[in-house]
């Protein structure tokens, strides 16, 4: 039987208020319930602790815990740091900040002339950003380095935050001339620095997923780093802002959830149906309040129907392609279907899998897609 595991939840206490009343406090400059939140919040520590004295009973505890340690540079939701990266990189991040502003239009043409040139003109500023302030050598250098495991040149948590630094095209509201493009030829800067990036996590389609775009898009005071529609009204980031807070907020509240399962399958490979039932208990409450965060959030007044498509979401959405083989293959962008939380769950109970083999390693990453996901499906509790 597995040892007590700390932090289990009770009828009483529900996460999301926790977090609520910590942000409440903030705001008020309340430190007596900022205390409180630190003293009795589950700590997410414990449940690592924990999982190390777990790995070696099953398999599925130590793949949350590589989950955790590797692409979670030690956390989960995984550790990113947008300051300390290698001097060569840095260039990266300030061309976004250059660039980002001249993205987004508060009044999109419909003249196909007029938005081939918009088009153009920023694809050639970014381009030429790039030639002029990158060094492709002193790039491969640092990747290849990090490729061999040298963290102490590259930390983990650095590299996350350079994963998430995206390769921005087109226009917003994306418009029909850019939507006629099936391949899209990206600048070397942008190429080579990928290709070490995709073999890292095990991914191979050019464009983000819900990991790069979101959950490592936030820095350690919390903020969002790389966000989209900068010079936009209020409407609109505003929109930015909640959605993509809502899909972070999930993976906050769903890390308990994947440690439940992980210790209500060794419970029930036990014998132990008391202790595994408990834990089930324990997961539907959680999940319960997990769920109500899209209900809650993903309504008008938060998230406006308006500017969701053309101005949020739009960008997310990759739409081109590239030649492997000789075949056409076009990468479908970020989608809500890879949220690690609703694939966790099918496989914990059971269920087939919403995305083929196929596009689940071009967008997930085999790492994440076949040890984790593949594991947890052969242990299904249903029945128990």
């Amino acid at each position: 039987m597995p040892p007590p595991a700390p932090g289990l939840v009770h009828a009483d206490d529900e996460p999301g208020n926790f977090i609520t009343t910590f942000k409440d406090a903030l705001l008020h400059h309340d430190f007596y319930n900022i205390l409180l939140y630190y003293l009795f919040f589950p700590c997410p520590n414990d449940k690592i602790q924990h999982l190390e004295s777990l790995q070696g009973r099953h398999e599925t505890a130590s793949d949350l815990l590589e989950l955790v340690q590797i692409d979670g540079a030690g956390a989960w939701p995984p550790r990113t740091d947008f300051e300390s990266w290698p001097s060569a990189l840095r260039p990266y991040h300030d061309i976004y900040f250059n660039i980002i502003p001249l993205l987004s239009t508060a009044e999109p043409s419909l003249d196909d002339a007029a938005n081939k040139k918009l088009v153009g003109d920023f694809r050639s500023h970014m381009r030429k950003l790039l030639a002029e302030k990158i060094d492709l050598t002193r790039v491969r250098e640092i990747m290849a380095a990090a490729e061999a495991g040298r963290w102490d040149i590259f930390s983990r948590d650095a590299y996350n935050g350079f994963y998430c630094c995206i390769a921005v095209w087109g226009t917003i509201p994306v418009v029909k001339f850019a939507q006629r493009e099936r391949i899209l030829e990206l600048p070397p800067e942008l190429d080579l620095p990928w290709d070490y990036l995709q073999r890292n996590f095990g991914v191979t389609a050019a464009s983000g997923n819900n990991t790069a775009n979101i959950l490592l898009n936030i820095n350690k005071r919390g903020e969002r780093v790389y966000k989209i529609n900068v010079s936009m009204p209020k409407l609109i980031r505003s929109s930015e802002e909640t959605f993509f807070r809502i899909f972070l907020d999930i993976e906050v509240s769903a890390f308990p959830i994947y440690y439940e399962m992980v210790c209500a399958i060794i419970s029930y490979k036990d014998n132990n149906r008391a202790t595994c039932s408990n834990y089930l208990e324990s997961i539907s409450f959680r999940l319960r309040r997990l769920l109500r965060m899209f209900f809650e959030n993903l309504v008008e007044s938060r998230v406006s129907q308006s500017v969701w498509l053309s101005y949020v979401q739009g960008f997310q959405a990759w739409g081109v392609g590239s030649m492997v083989n000789g075949v056409l293959v076009k990468y479908d962008g970020l989608s809500g279907n890879q949220a690690l939380i609703l694939r966790a769950l099918d496989a914990f109970l059971g269920m087939d899998r919403y995305l083929s083999d196929e596009q689940s390693n071009r967008s997930l990453g085999q790492l994440i897609e076949q040890e984790h996901f593949h594991t947890w499906n052969s242990q299904p509790l249903s029945g128990s």
